[in-house]
């Protein structure tokens, strides 16, 4: 067994260790584990900037996804109601063809 300063320091470097950015490749995650560790820092935020921003897209994609469908219900139902209405007015104009035709 380790003596406790030797675990303490292990336990201290295993702490100070940064995952590599997850969307990485194997030999990419490999090379940034060689990287001093100020690299590490550096690219470790820069990638959760990205991930982050990739996310807020994603989720502002879904909220215009969601609003195009209301809207297109919308129109949908918009252009239903024209329809009737323009079948009405037919069928109001050819009455009043009967109508005058009759007079």
């Amino acid at each position: 067994m380790a003596s406790p300063v030797v675990q303490a320091l292990m336990e201290a470097k295993v702490r100070a260790l940064i995952d590599p950015p997850r969307s990485w490749g194997a030999q990419e995650k490999a090379a940034f584990l060689q990287l001093p560790r100020e690299l590490q820092v550096f690219y470790g935020n820069r990638e959760e900037q990205r991930d982050r921003e990739v996310r807020r897209c994603q989720t502002e994609r879904a909220d215009c996804l969601k609003k195009l469908a209301v809207a297109e219900a919308q129109l949908e139902e918009a252009q239903a109601q024209i329809s009737k209405l323009n079948e009405a007015i037919k069928r109001l104009e050819a009455a009043s063809v009967q109508t005058e035709t009759a007079a």
